[in-house]
């Protein structure tokens, strides 16, 4: 690629740029997931750790909301941009495995084609700045291996430090290196070489604020996620799921074209061996880690993101790099014609259904339930209620109504989680006057949590109805509550796995 560009070159180039001015043209009108703005009150208190994640989500909306102000775009800037950086590494990491610039830009082409690249970087999720630092990851091992140049282990270890920031699935990368390291004598040599293991003490001191502020809240971050690795029963039910999740996420032709590359490099085809383990070992440990968690639970199609990077290389061999055979032949090359137009055609349902609910599932219909379609009407009729009893802010007994609730309110009405109050560590407690009342509560219909109970006076002024349209998706009731009996806040830790 420092050579001038060619005709496809450019044309891909194009077809990136238009991909990612359509991400930042639909970001403003796409409702707010509620893990995004559970996300979006952390950057509010920014911490080097959190119950659920490591800080570089918080961090990437904070950089948006500096730019952007409390928006859709604003949370969601930053995730959206990470795709050009991460669509060069990937790029250049498949120009340096193969030798061959039509294959590496057929590479950056796929992972723009993924599900996950196309859709799912508008959402603000700590797995974008994850794929980030896998693209980055495979890069820099491209690079050691070209150059031989040792320095290149502290910008592995900077990227696997970052990715520990950023997500605990990047724990996978240290088996992922360690494996090409001991399978390949250009890489082996280096356990005797001071580099890599100053690498692996950048990654730590990196990842060490994380660890400090974990130390110094009981392990909760840490024990939650190791809590969620176990598996739990047999359950080969999640098995087709996981492989479903993977088909979609990867789009069906991308699928495809990484099995059979997958396949190719497994027989020694494609690229050269140094190419061939260094891929397969940033795919092996972590596909295979969550095909036997899915035989005990749901695996979630972002959870394999990390992955992408190295896959859609794979499938720009078996697109470009392998003569394949009788029926293998015919499946490649129609993977390869119906890449661009069924991933293209899959991202334009995701984004009208989203956007304006095309497929009339009614209160079933995910992305209505996902995304916070209709909260803003829900959070204007609250915001009248509150004015007209008086109310000193909100109550909610999720982190998702709570973190929805308070990006759609006033931005000086306090909205207060009743339980679970050590996903809010990193906020200062609600004064004691406040939680006194008059408040207004408010849960699913019918839900009746317990909290409710810590009040004496307990009133119920109404339900309210989420709507896309004239279809309901969700129910609420309000209360306004008062004179609390205790301490109304749940402050306990959480259960231990």
């Amino acid at each position: 690629m420092n050579e001038s560009l060619d005709r496809r070159e450019i044309r891909i180039l194009v077809l990136v740029a238009g991909l990612t001015a359509l991400r930042l043209a639909v970001a403003p009108f796409l409702p707010l997931a509620s893990d995004e703005a559970y996300y979006w009150r952390w950057s509010q208190h920014l911490a080097p750790g959190y119950y659920d994640h490591p800080p570089t989500v918080a961090a990437w909306i904070a950089a948006g909301r500096l730019l952007l102000g409390d928006t859709h775009l604003g949370v969601r800037l930053f995730f959206i941009l990470s795709a050009l950086p991460a669509t060069w590494a990937v790029w250049r990491a498949a120009a340096i495995f193969t030798r061959d610039r039509r294959l590496a830009g057929t590479g950056a082409l796929y992972f723009n084609l993924t599900l996950f690249v196309l859709v799912g970087t508008v959402i603000a999720t700590p797995d974008t700045p994850l794929l980030l630092a896998a693209a980055f990851l495979m890069y820099f091992l491209a690079k050691l291996l070209e150059t031989a140049n040792g320095a290149w282990w502290l910008a592995i270890g900077a990227a696997v430090g970052f990715g520990l920031l950023s997500k605990y699935t990047a724990l996978f990368w240290g088996p992922s290196v360690l494996i090409a390291m001991l399978l390949l004598p250009d890489l082996r040599r280096w356990f005797a070489a001071p580099w890599p293991w100053i690498g692996g003490v950048l990654a730590f001191a990196i990842f060490t604020p994380t660890i400090l502020w974990n130390a110094s809240h009981d392990w909760i971050s840490f024990r939650f996620q190791l809590g969620r690795a176990a598996s739990a029963g047999f359950r080969p039910q999640f098995v087709a799921e996981y492989v479903g999740a993977l088909f979609g996420m990867a789009t069906p032709s991308v699928f495809v074209l990484g099995v059979m590359g997958l396949a190719a490099i497994w027989r020694g085809k494609g690229a050269d061996r140094n190419a061939r383990v260094v891929l397969g070992a940033l795919i092996w440990p972590l596909l295979l880690y969550f095909l036997w968690h899915a035989f005990g639970g749901r695996v979630e199609g972002n959870w394999v993101a990390p992955i992408f990077p190295a896959l859609t290389v794979v499938a720009a061999i078996a697109a470009a790099a392998v003569d394949w055979d009788g029926l293998a032949s015919r499946a490649a090359a129609f993977a390869r014609r119906t890449a661009v137009p069924v991933a293209l055609t899959m991202a334009a349902i995701v984004y009208l259904q989203a956007l304006t609910g095309l497929i009339p599932i009614g209160r079933n219909e995910p992305t209505g339930r996902i995304l916070a379609v209709g909260m803003a009407d829900v959070a204007g009729r609250l915001e009248d209620m509150r004015e007209q009893t008086d109310a000193k802010g909100f109550l909610a007994p999720s982190y998702a109504l709570t973190g929805w609730l308070d990006f759609y309110l006033p931005r000086d009405v306090p909205v207060i989680q009743i339980g679970q109050r050590y996903r809010w560590y990193q906020e200062p407690d609600p004064p004691a006057e406040m939680l006194a009342g008059p408040l207004l509560y408010i849960e699913r219909a019918g839900a009746r949590t317990p909290a409710i109970g810590s009040y004496r006076q307990v009133e119920k002024l109404g339900r309210l109805i989420r709507r896309r349209g004239a279809s309901a998706i969700e129910e609420y009731d309000v209360f306004l509550v008062s004179d609390p009996s205790g301490d109304p806040l749940d402050r306990g830790p959480p259960a231990r796995r």
